[in-house]
């Protein structure tokens, strides 16, 4: 058995028993605030073990930078209000686009970077809709992307 396992193994359960015991109520908010911090831990010995070892790269490469990304988000919304996740919430799209990247940029698998951008690009919009009205940003986007086909055809008429 690895350790590096068998660590991420102690600390997945020990985040679920810490949660568990502040929704339950036997243990008091204040220093249990910071159990974000656990999972940007696990986060990093993922990224570190998916570095280290390359059979268990891909997983655990898109793992880690999933983990930090909400381990990131979780800890703002602990210090900051819980109010905020409803403008940070496309988070949970970028955070296993980040893993993505992190994969592609290990093993240079394309198709990896074209998931992360196409998730990327959805957790971006969806962060631009969760503060512009969708009103207003819907026709930007129209003309944004009219644009975009304007300027490739005009370049391939070259």
């Amino acid at each position: 058995m690895k350790k590096g396992s068998l660590a991420q193994g102690v600390i997945l359960a020990l985040i679920g028993l810490v949660l568990l015991m502040k929704v339950l109520g036997v243990i008091g908010a204040s220093l249990l605030s910071l159990w974000p911090l656990l999972l940007l831990g696990f986060g990093a010995s993922c990224e570190r073990e998916g570095r280290a070892h390359p059979t268990a790269r891909a997983g655990s490469l898109i793992t880690g930078g999933t983990l930090i990304v909400y381990g990131l988000m979780f800890l703002a919304c602990e210090l900051l209000g819980w109010r905020l996740m409803a403008y940070i919430w496309p988070g949970f799209l970028a955070g296993p686009a980040l893993g993505m990247y992190h994969c592609y940029r290990a093993t240079g698998a394309r198709g990896q970077l074209i998931n992360a951008r196409i998730l990327g690009a959805v957790a971006f919009v969806c962060a631009l809709g969760s503060t512009v009205p969708m009103r207003v940003l819907l026709p930007v986007m129209m003309i944004g992307a009219g644009v975009g086909l304007l300027m490739s055809v005009l370049r391939r008429s070259r």
